[in-house]
């Protein structure tokens, strides 16, 4: 994956993308080159398609785990 640097609000998926080397985040300036880079060669696509696929299997299972802890905790389900 390929982003801009604004991505606060995500910041657990960019972390785990980041770790697994799965994003690569460039400036407005930086853009053209690195979507070009990424383009013209098929090592970098690879090694993005590898971390991605990565982060997105360190993360399965997630909501199972979070219903868990809400049962858990009495927090789901709620009652109308």
């Amino acid at each position: 994956m390929l982003m801009g640097p604004y991505g606060s609000h995500q910041r657990p998926a960019i972390d785990a993308l980041l770790t697994r080397g799965g994003v690569r985040i460039a400036t407005a300036a930086e853009f053209p080159e690195a979507l070009a880079s990424v383009m013209r060669e098929p090592q970098i696509r690879a090694s993005l398609r590898e971390g991605g696929l990565g982060a997105v299997g360190a993360m399965r299972g997630a909501t199972r785990r979070t219903v868990r802890a809400l049962v858990a905790h009495g927090l789901w389900p709620v009652e109308r």
